[in-house]
């Protein structure tokens, strides 16, 4: 597992995705993104305006995490706020 092949792939996909769906905000929390050498996961939250952008989300990140360890948690705007 290479840093610069997931950091690569997660620009990739967060470009695209942000192109259609300019809204969508990125968190990238955790040991991963504290630079740390030993990681489990790359854990992300990505918050969408509504449930259709979730999903679309959700499954445009398919090569996030069907390749890399990747804890992705998808909210909408709504589920966020009651959080």
């Amino acid at each position: 597992m290479s840093i610069p092949q997931i950091l690569d792939c997660l620009f990739r996909t967060m470009a695209w995705i942000s192109a259609i769906l300019p809204n969508v905000m990125w968190y990238g929390f955790g040991s991963f993104f504290l630079g740390t050498k030993h990681f489990g996961d790359v854990d992300l939250l990505i918050v969408c305006s509504d449930q259709k952008e979730a999903a679309l989300t959700h499954d445009s990140c398919y090569e996030l995490w069907s390749e890399w360890p990747v804890h992705l948690m998808v909210l909408t705007e709504r589920e966020e706020f009651s959080t």
